[in-house]
C-alpha cells in the first residue's frame, strides 16, 4: 500500500482474479501482511483490515481482523482465525485493508486524510471431511491427527510438502520421513498435505489437532 501525503486513495481490486484470496472455514493462524510504501518519506501509519465473512455487506466491529498502532515499520503481520460458519457458496465476499496516517482507523467506511484504503475479493471454502482412502493405494491416518501422519503406498514417495491454509509451505520433504509425518511443531489448524508419488501429486487435507 502506498501512502500519499496529499490526501487519501482509493483502490478496488475485487474484480481482479490474481489478487483472489483464498481461505477455509474454521481455519486458524492465517497470516495477513500489509506493506508499506511511502512516496515522500517515511510516516507513522496504522494498519486495520476487515473481512464480511457473513456477507452482510457490512463490515462489522466483530469482523475486524487486523489492527496495528501507527509506526514507521514497512510491513505489519497479523494473524487472525476464520469464523466456522463464514460465507462460503460460489459468490465471493470483500476484505477491506485500510492504512491511515497517524491513527489506526476504526470505521471501515469514514473518509480521512493521509493514507491508503483497498478492497479485495475473498473466496470462503468449507473444509470437507477426508476419507483416509484417496485412492485405491494411498493411504494416509490418523485424522484427525496429534502427532504423527502415517502414508502407505506401493509406489515411491519422491516428495512432500505441508502447507497451511494460508498457502504456506510449513514443513518439506527434507526435513521429515516421508512415510512418517512428525506434525508435532504444528499449531492445531487444518493443512494441505501435498504428496508426490512416481510423479503424481495427491493433495490431502488433514486436521492437526
Amino acid at each position: 500500500m502506498t501512502s500519499d501525503s496529499e490526501g487519501s486513495n482509493y483502490t478496488d481490486y475485487t474484480a481482479d482474479s490474481s489478487r483472489l484470496i483464498k481461505l477455509t472455514k474454521g481455519s486458524t493462524d492465517n497470516t495477513i501482511s500489509v506493506t508499506k510504501v511511502w512516496t515522500d518519506g517515511e510516516y507513522a501509519e496504522g494498519v486495520a483490515v476487515w473481512v464480511d465473512f457473513n456477507n452482510d455487506k457490512i463490515f462489522d466491529d466483530s469482523e475486524k481482523i487486523a489492527s496495528t498502532e501507527a509506526n514507521t515499520e514497512p510491513t505489519a503481520t497479523v494473524s487472525f482465525n476464520v469464523p466456522a460458519n463464514a460465507y462460503f457458496v460460489d459468490e465471493v465476499i470483500r476484505m477491506r485493508v485500510a492504512m491511515r496516517y497517524f491513527i489506526t482507523r476504526d470505521n471501515p467506511c469514514e473518509s480521512f486524510n493521509y493514507g491508503e484504503v483497498e478492497d479485495y475479493a475473498v473466496k470462503i471454502s468449507e473444509f470437507l471431511a477426508v476419507d483416509d482412502l484417496t485412492s485405491s493405494d494411498l493411504k494416509f491416518y490418523p485424522n484427525p491427527v496429534n502427532d504423527v501422519l502415517n502414508i502407505n503406498t506401493t509406489g515411491i514417495i519422491q516428495k512432500v510438502e505441508i502447507y497451511n491454509m494460508a498457502g504456506q509451505n510449513v514443513l518439506s520433504s527434507n526435513e521429515i520421513d516421508k512415510s512418517q509425518i512428525n506434525m508435532t511443531s504444528l499449531k492445531s489448524g487444518v493443512y494441505i498435505v501435498k504428496i508426490t508419488i512416481d510423479g503424481n501429486v495427491e493433495d490431502l487435507k488433514v486436521i492437526k489437532k
